[in-house]
């Protein structure tokens, strides 16, 4: 299988949606304004989500998410060279095709560079570095800043989608949700060879998309999977407006650092 049909079955229907609309548009030296080139499907870093872009799985509106598709063979890994952000909590998940935890790597526990520090595992302030980290397809060793791409069993074979998630927590700076730092680089070593992946210029906006016949099935594609996930996280006969620790978070893309609590509600008109 190419390197460009593994990767872009990850996310077909999306990222077709996101050529389609043509997203982005650059000024020419003349009068005449020209559509900036589109950026590659193997570009990095397409979906960003917040509480309001792309907003599904109920994102945190102290957050920040931006989501690495990919599909890999035994063998393959992705690697990621970031700086550490100023944030309160920065994390990167794994996910597998059903969208359910695989492993996890926070703040604390990324080791720095050669020569470099850990702002988050240390009490020292206005320090900071650089970081590398690996999402290998087999088991992961955590001391190495490695993480397992996909869940044990799906991992021998070359099918299962999985995804990566970068997590940016309340920046310092509001106005930059990286946390003043660039997103990771990321290089694919696929098939034993290295492919950079630059970061996407534009990532997938839904409100453009909406409008279109595509852009309509895919929001209520989301819609509908994100409903029948809600559907599972509570017990049935569990009371409205009661926080349980629900049952399941499954395909909601969990954070594995965190624990979660809900409420379910009924949208009744006039009630609050």
């Amino acid at each position: 299988m190419s390197l460009a049909r593994a990767i872009g079955r990850c996310a077909l229907a999306v990222v077709t949606v996101a050529s389609a609309i043509g997203i982005g548009a650059a000024a020419s030296s003349t009068a005449t304004a020209q559509p900036a080139p589109p950026d590659s499907p193997l570009c990095a870093w397409r979906f960003m989500s917040n509480g309001q872009a792309l907003n599904v799985a109920f994102p945190d509106t102290n957050a920040t998410y931006w989501v690495l598709p990919y599909a890999l063979r035994p063998g393959d890994r992705i690697e990621l060279s970031g700086t550490y952000p100023k944030a309160r909590y920065f994390s990167l998940n794994t996910y597998g095709t059903r969208l359910d935890t695989v492993d996890t790597l926070r703040d604390a526990q990324i080791a720095p560079d050669p020569g470099s520090v850990n702002p988050f595992a240390t009490t020292q302030t206005g320090v900071g570095g650089m970081w590398h980290a690996t999402v290998v397809n087999g088991p992961a060793d955590h001391s190495r800043n490695e993480m397992s791409a996909l869940p044990t069993g799906d991992a021998a074979q070359a099918g299962p989608v999985g995804f990566l998630i970068l997590r940016v927590y309340v920046p310092n700076d509001a106005a930059s949700a990286a946390g003043g730092v660039p997103l990771p680089d990321v290089k694919l070593v696929y098939g034993g060879n290295t492919i950079p992946m630059p970061t996407c210029a534009h990532t997938f906006d839904p409100s453009n998309a909406a409008s279109g016949p595509v852009g309509a099935i895919v929001k209520e594609a989301i819609n509908q999977a994100i409903a029948r996930a809600a559907s599972r996280a509570f017990t049935p006969g569990t009371p409205e407006a009661v926080f349980v620790s629900p049952k399941s978070t499954a395909s909601l893309f969990p954070n594995g650092d965190n624990k979660y609590l809900g409420a379910g509600l009924t949208y009744q008109p006039g009630r609050i």
